[in-house]
């Protein structure tokens, strides 16, 4: 295969792609081999608008740009509700604190109201998964 270089130009370094084909290829799995085996039956019904009263709360994305936050809280609130029966509800000073911590804000500046750098929103599934270890137990097979 052809070797493609590009030059980053704030670096000025050079990225080659492709690759040398190997000369043996290994056994290869097929998927169809693993989907769609031995599923049990759907449920005769399948309620979401218990869990669904978690959406209720905005957390604030009324009047600031934490939209990423309030989503990380929505989807936190919906999840312990499907799995507990009880939603886990951000406060507002959570919401900010996180808001705070990814996004920069500061409660007394409204120039730094602006949503989080997608850079950074790779702290939204930490926190995310740190607040619900605390609040329940998370076990892996």
């Amino acid at each position: 295969m052809a070797v493609e270089a590009v030059k980053r130009p704030l670096s000025k370094r050079i990225y080659k792609f492709g690759r040398t084909r190997p000369v043996a290829r290994g056994p290869h799995f097929s998927l169809r081999n693993y989907l769609l085996r031995d599923l049990p039956a759907p449920p005769a019904t399948c309620d979401y608008s218990k869990p669904a009263a978690a959406l209720a709360n905005v957390h604030g994305n009324d009047t600031l740009g934490d939209c990423v936050i309030a989503g990380m809280a929505h989807v936190a609130g919906v999840l312990t509700a499907g799995a507990t029966g009880k939603p886990f509800i951000y406060s507002n000073a959570q919401i900010i604190a996180l808001y705070s911590a990814i996004g920069g804000y500061v409660p007394d500046d409204p120039a730094t109201d602006k949503a989080p750098r997608e850079d950074s929103c790779w702290k939204v599934p930490l926190l995310w998964i740190t607040a619900l270890a605390r609040r329940s137990r998370i076990g892996v097979d």
